[in-house]
């Protein structure tokens, strides 16, 4: 039980039979994709053992063409899958944030700050 002022806080209650469609469709293509991307892990991984096998039998350091359009299958079926799971793409630069701000608040790194350096031996007073 929640407090809230001096006062009570009620549950809210699901009513039975509703769901959100939002929810819903986000599941099913999340799955969807997972499905696809699983596809195409699985067709790369056939199309590698059987390209050690056709060059352990094979002579000719050329594929044979069902190998290359499995192994194309796979990688087109795993980036499918993996780009549809990505919920939205946001733009490399934002314009709108970088606008208010200098270029070098904008582009400073903490991980780039150098403080040991030889600097530090020239101007000290050994």
């Amino acid at each position: 039980v929640l407090f809230r002022s001096g006062k009570r806080g009620k549950k809210k209650k699901k009513k039975k039979g509703t769901f959100n469609k939002k929810t819903t469709t986000t599941t099913t293509t999340m799955s969807l994709s997972g499905i696809v991307s699983l596809i195409g892990i699985v067709l790369l991984i056939h199309a590698l053992v059987t390209a050690t096998q056709y060059h352990s039998i094979s002579d000719s350091d050329v594929l044979h063409p069902i190998i290359v359009g499995e192994t194309f299958l796979g990688f087109i079926l795993s980036v499918f899958g993996y780009l549809h799971k990505v919920n939205k793409f946001e733009p490399i630069l934002r314009k709108k944030q970088l606008a208010s701000k200098t270029y070098d608040s904008a582009f400073h790194n903490n991980q780039f700050a150098v403080f040991n350096h030889r600097g530090a031996a020239i101007h000290s007073e050994d």
